[in-house]
């Protein structure tokens, strides 16, 4: 549970400046309070089967108390004479950010498309409604024209010429 080497990269990782503020300390110690019970599960699975564990996301907390994301791998080996882990960390907190961000947009994305939508079928109910009234408007109208027509057609066709019959027929 004690942390009995680290390289430069983690010693970065955890917030310090040197191996000698991290080594000897417990490795559940930096875990997150609420990702400690996952770990310390992943970790004794480990050490019972002597298994090497996939990468995981879970927190850390730094010496200065910021937590971060990070993707853990552990392999089984013995330091000592006895039984250890050698443990994998990666910095994941800016993708976990932009993962966020993305999610955070693609749901003003969403929203966007709804209220557009609901515009757009606004919109589409009040062109029906305006070209019902339009054609409704303009019944009468075209019955008169098409009477009026239908009179000269009967009336007044052989008098017209070519041209005149094409017109009518139109």
């Amino acid at each position: 549970d004690k942390i009995v080497f680290i390289n430069t990269a983690g010693v970065k990782l955890f917030g310090a400046n040197k191996a000698r503020e991290i080594i000897g300390r417990s490795a559940i110690g930096f875990v997150h309070p609420e990702d400690r019970k996952k770990i310390q599960n992943r970790v004794r699975k480990l050490l019972e089967e002597h298994k090497p564990l996939h990468f995981v996301e879970h927190r850390i907390v730094q010496l200065n108390g910021e937590v971060i994301n990070v993707e853990m791998a552990a392999a089984p080996l013995t330091f000592e004479g006895r039984p250890a882990a050698q443990v994998i960390l990666h910095d994941i907190t800016e993708r976990k950010r932009s993962e966020e961000e993305i999610r955070r947009l693609n749901l003003e994305l969403e929203q966007r498309v709804i209220e557009r939508t609901g515009e757009l079928e606004a919109a589409n109910k009040e062109l029906e409604a305006f070209s019902y009234s339009v054609s409704h408007d303009l019944r009468v109208p075209l019955r008169h024209i098409e009477g009026f027509v239908e009179i000269l057609r009967t009336t007044k066709a052989e008098a017209l010429d070519d041209e005149g019959q094409r017109h009518l027929q139109t």
